[in-house]
């Protein structure tokens, strides 16, 4: 427990987030990292914001247009796998997609293009960008420069090996995400994926947190921070 006043601002996808299901990988909201770190640090003051499914861009422009005159001390971010796993469907094509389901004649079409076999096939023959690497690079520069009085903690981009087999070609594009991560920030960057793996801190599903991960970002994190 550490009595330092800071303003901590801290962003995620839905990694922050407890979990119900399944029960082997179940976490309260007292698990999660965003809440231990609340312990450790707690005379100081927490905005969080935890969204999951949305890029980067969706996430941090909440906290561009909402948060930049707050000047947080620190700005610990865990964004970034919703950009770059690989996708059966572009963003344009998926709003196509959306779009076909509103007409009664097209519904069989919806269906088949939905279906989980039929999109698993897709993800492995197409390999889709969700966000294209110069588009995630651009959001980095401009998030940088709106809170750059700021100290960034940006937690790296992770997901265990087997993933590899739901969205072939994602582990590949988590090195080439990662790699631009560092290039914008620097040493602002937390390595994490080798301590979550090596610390059994990733769930089943091989994309989320379970108790054990958020132990040990929280303990990432705040030695970061005490250690500045």
């Amino acid at each position: 427990m550490t009595s330092i006043k800071m303003k901590i601002l801290v962003l995620t996808d839905s990694d922050a987030n407890p979990r119900p299901f399944p029960v082997e990988d179940r976490s309260d909201l007292e698990d999660t990292f965003p809440y231990l770190l609340r312990t450790r640090f707690p005379t100081s003051t927490f905005y969080q914001l935890s969204y999951g499914n949305v890029t980067t861009e969706e996430l941090v422009g909440q906290a561009i247009g909402y948060l930049s005159h707050w000047k947080p001390d620190y700005i610990i971010v865990l964004s970034g796998f919703s950009d770059c796993r690989t996708e059966a469907f572009s963003i344009r094509e998926t709003v196509l997609i959306n779009l076909i389901k509103t007409f009664r004649s097209l519904k069989w079409l919806y269906r088949k293009i939905t279906d989980p076999r039929f999109v698993a096939e897709t993800i492995a023959k197409r390999r889709k960008y969700r966000v294209l690497p110069e588009e995630f690079e651009a959001t980095l520069k401009k998030f940088k420069s709106v809170f750059h009085s700021g100290k960034f903690i940006w937690l790296e981009i992770f997901c265990g090996d087997a993933y590899e087999e739901k969205r072939p070609g994602t582990l590949k594009r988590v090195e080439e995400y990662n790699s631009i991560l560092k290039r914008v920030f620097g040493d602002s960057v937390l390595p994490v994926q080798d301590h979550l793996r090596a610390g059994s801190g990733i769930a089943r599903d091989h994309e989320h947190l379970n108790v054990q991960g958020h132990r040990l970002l929280a303990d990432l994190i705040g030695g970061r921070i005490e250690g500045a």
